[in-house]
């Protein structure tokens, strides 16, 4: 069986004279239209102004372009750490961001991802880094909602870091829309993480934990199950 792979450059063609370091890229695809799909990099906003621009396409990644809608950016520093993700039917693009005025974790939402406005800002709170979201519509629950999970380090609760935001109902309730923080390190650490807390949703039948532990320069995964949540996490870590 062959597979054809395409290789197209996401950077529109209007700039592709570009030289910035657009690292740290993250693909989001939306599951009810395979044709949506967003990203986000390092990249500031040719035009300037405080929104950082991701990257848009509605043709299945056949060409993009630059869409402003990420609030903090300042004068050559577009955003910090950033991902993105659509919920599962719902249309709804989710982002967990630093921002780049004050370094602080926003928790973002639009309904329209190609649109002009804003993202809107459902959570923000400082001392905390690396966010990673996850997102999902409960289709067998009443009303349908949206899951959504962001794995980051909350310095807020050190040495005790290792966290995860949940909204059990993302898409439509007003801001915070549900989101609070848990707290999933039980045991302390040596020092804070440096590394995200990558989630992923899934149905689970049972309800285990593996626990982050480090000792000297060795720096283990855990795994977080919980049922009733929905949700995997994994630290990525170095060994």
């Amino acid at each position: 069986m062959s597979i054809n792979v395409s290789v197209v450059n996401m950077i529109p063609k209007s700039l592709s004279g570009e030289t910035n370091q657009d690292s740290e890229p993250n693909l989001a695809v939306n599951p009810a239209n395979l044709n949506q799909m967003a990203a986000t990099a390092f990249t500031p906003n040719p035009t300037g102004g405080a929104l950082a621009p991701i990257f848009v396409s509605s043709d299945g990644g056949q060409t993009w372009s630059l869409n402003a809608i990420v609030p903090g950016a300042t004068a050559g520093f577009p955003t910090g750490d950033i991902t993105l993700k659509f919920g599962g039917t719902s249309n709804v693009l989710y982002g967990g961001i630093l921002r780049a005025d004050t370094l602080a974790m926003n928790v973002l939402r639009t309904n329209n991802y190609l649109g002009a406005g804003a993202m809107t800002v459902l959570v923000s709170r400082a001392n905390e880094d690396q966010p990673w979201v996850q997102a999902t519509t409960a289709t067998s629950i009443a009303g349908t909602p949206d899951r959504v999970y962001i794995g980051h380090n909350d310095f807020n609760t050190q040495p005790k870091t290792a966290t995860i935001e949940q909204s059990l109902n993302a898409a439509t309730a007003p801001a915070p829309a549900g989101f609070a923080p848990i707290t999933i390190a039980s045991r302390t650490p040596s020092a804070a993480p440096a590394f995200p807390s990558p989630c992923s949703h899934r149905r689970e039948d049972s309800v285990g934990e593996r626990q982050l532990s480090r000792s000297g320069a060795r720096r283990l995964a855990f795994v977080v199950r919980c049922r009733p949540l929905q949700l995997e996490c994994g630290l990525r870590c170095l060994v």
